[in-house]
């Protein structure tokens, strides 16, 4: 599998997360190593990425945080409207 950030992976894409930054905040949301999740939405001008874990709740995170987080594609998941 190819291994990309989270600012540059595709909104439609189950990833699991390979290395996160040494980040005390992130480990108290939930984001650790082998943690599925997925793109919400990826805003513009560097702005927040949001991403959805395994379950409901989803997450706003800076862009440069994002940028260091390296994930893996699991699967693609159908887009629905």
């Amino acid at each position: 599998m190819v291994e990309e950030n989270l600012c540059t992976i595709l909104p439609a894409v189950i990833c699991k997360i390979v290395s996160v930054p040494d980040l005390p905040m992130l480990s108290c949301l939930g984001v650790h190593i082998g943690t599925k999740l997925t793109v919400v939405v990826k805003n513009r001008w560097k702005g927040p990425v949001v991403i959805k874990l395994t379950g409901k709740r989803e997450i706003a995170i800076d862009y440069h945080v994002a940028s260091q987080i390296i994930v893996e594609e699991v699967e693609q998941r159908e887009l629905s409207f």
